[in-house]
């Protein structure tokens, strides 16, 4: 008796075709690609951002960058597995933390938008990838483009281009 479910793949002559050919296309896509865009330039204000954050709905699905300088310091525990809150500064040696801006980075070495502290505790600097996976440091001035989101405390959807 002969099964007449579709199949997602069929095999002939020792390839694979259609549905997985499909399959795969569809993975190498990613997510959605928006997320990632870059950001329409606004001034830098924590102020702005949270006035952001506070009327979500108008800002949700856009994006929207600065510049200024990534810093990271992680407490006594890393947790690897959450999201971690890096803040920018608007000059590169600014004690003025009132004005700094939080935002949230996954935690990757060698990743994409993403922020990586080395297991040396003693010399440690963090390590910021940009969108092409190139390694930054607190020096380096940046554009950080984001999203406002529904769900989070934080801008989300980091994409971190040097700035020229």
């Amino acid at each position: 008796m002969r099964n007449n479910k579709p199949r997602f793949w069929t095999m002939k002559n020792g390839v694979l075709s259609l549905g997985v050919t499909t399959f795969l296309a569809l993975a190498s896509c990613g997510g959605n690609s928006k997320n990632m865009e870059k950001g329409t330039p606004i001034a830098f204000s924590k102020t702005a951002i949270q006035a952001m954050q506070a009327n979500k709905e108008e800002h949700e699905g856009k994006r929207y960058s600065v510049e200024g300088y990534l810093s990271y310091s992680a407490g006594f525990t890393v947790y690897t597995n959450r999201p971690q809150t890096v803040t920018i500064k608007q000059a590169l040696n600014s004690s003025d933390y009132q004005n700094d801006i939080a935002i949230s980075m996954p935690w990757e070495k060698d990743g994409k938008n993403s922020v990586y502290l080395p297991e040396n505790p003693d010399n440690a600097e963090p390590v910021f990838y940009d969108n092409e996976g190139k390694p930054l440091t607190q020096k380096d001035k940046v554009m950080v483009s984001f999203s406002i989101d529904n769900t989070d405390a934080f801008p989300t959807n980091i994409r971190l281009d040097k700035a020229r």
